[in-house]
């Protein structure tokens, strides 16, 4: 035993024939803070790499870490061992406290389908989730703090905090992953890695016009289909087409907050879908959006009425599945905002419009669906 967290010894990397590190050794102790100093150019990005199995070339030297030689592991399997590393830029949100923002990371992997309108800060486990990674994270005393006045060196400690939370919080999904099996272990794992790639990592999707499309994928298909199927353990055609109007709708904010922001994020060179799309098709999006929503229960409703229901099953003929149709005098007036408006900001009513569209059709489908008779059932029901 060395007595060191983590080694390199003559660490070299080579690119064909080019030589991006040549014969490097470091070392660390546990807790020690060591600062890498130098031109751009000169191997830092490289080495730090070379220590988590990151990037490609060809890499010679041996690393250790806890006194085991992990050389010849992956970079997953040594961000499993507990090896990984972080990049320049912080992924959190500006505007909340590091305490809001880590109770938010924990409120996103804790099931609370019944709160919908009940304050987060009265609920004692995300709370408590939160507390519990700002101190690990040395930030106790800084959680009332806004995250945008905190230092650089403290919101990469907050993004570390946010990280624990998630864990912490992911805790609780253990039973439901005892539920629903391999299944919901994946969609859950996709689920976590899709929320910290929105804009963080090497690949930010939500700045490479991906946003909408993950948005409808993880907020539609996968959260509805994947819920009725924990409670069914079977999947339905219904669920998939019930999965539409929320995430379209969920969609339609992002695609509302993108169109607010096309001269923003042109400005910084962020390439939103909106941004390349311009302002006139996103327009034309949104109301797409909002008009898929819609169709789905009228779609679904002339589908009962021709002798379709789920899995074979009979079922009540009743046009109470069209009750999201009551939504449409709102949904109206959303529209008319987003075709005429002049200056960006106009948008944040509409931003906070469509979320409150968003809930009133999903309470509305959910209960027109359970009084038609159409709910998830176990297969053994």
């Amino acid at each position: 035993m060395s007595g060191f967290a983590l080694e390199g010894v003559g660490l070299t990397r080579r690119y064909g024939g080019f030589t991006a590190l040549d014969d490097v050794t470091i070392a660390l102790t546990s807790g020690e803070i060591r600062g890498l100093i130098g031109p751009n150019g000169a191997g830092k990005s490289t080495l730090m790499d070379a220590l988590c199995g990151r990037g490609g070339g060809t890499t010679h030297g041996t690393v250790r870490f806890q006194g085991r030689d992990i050389s010849s592991l992956s970079a997953r399997a040594r961000r499993r061992a507990g090896l990984a590393r972080s990049f320049q830029k912080t992924n959190i949100f500006p505007g909340f406290t590091a305490f809001e923002n880590c109770r938010l990371a924990a409120q996103s992997r804790t099931p609370r389908v019944w709160h919908v309108f009940a304050d987060a800060a009265a609920y004692a486990p995300v709370c408590q989730a939160a507390e519990r990674a700002l101190e690990a994270a040395g930030l106790a005393a800084r959680g009332d703090r806004v995250a945008s006045t905190l230092s650089h060196g403290e919101q990469r400690q907050l993004e570390i905090a946010i990280v624990l939370t998630i864990a912490l919080a992911g805790i609780v999904g253990l039973y439901l992953v005892w539920v629903g099996g391999a299944a919901l272990l994946a969609m859950g794992v996709l689920a976590v890695v899709a929320a910290l790639a929105y804009t963080g990592g090497p690949f930010p999707y939500g700045y490479r016009a991906l946003g909408e499309v993950f948005v409808f994928l993880f907020f539609g298909l996968v959260a509805v289909a994947g819920t009725a199927y924990l409670q069914a353990l079977r999947l339905d055609g219904l669920f998939l087409v019930a999965a539409i109007p929320p995430g379209a709708l969920i969609t339609a904010i992002l695609v509302v907050n993108n169109l607010r922001d096309i001269p923003t994020d042109t400005a910084a060179g962020k390439r939103t879908l909106a941004v390349v799309l311009g302002r006139r098709r996103t327009q034309a999006e949104y109301g797409a959006l909002l008009g898929v929503a819609h169709f789905v229960p009228a779609l679904l409703f002339l589908a009962f009425l021709g002798g379709w229901t789920p899995s074979g099953r009979a079922a009540p003929l009743t046009p109470l599945v069209l009750l999201p149709l009551l939504t449409l005098p709102i949904t109206s007036g959303l529209l008319a905002r987003v075709r005429g408006f002049e200056e960006p900001r106009e948008l944040n009513q509409v931003l906070a419009g469509t979320a409150r569209l968003s809930l009133a059709f999903g309470l509305l489908f959910g209960l027109g669906l359970a009084l038609s008779g159409f709910v998830p059932a176990g297969s053994g029901s």
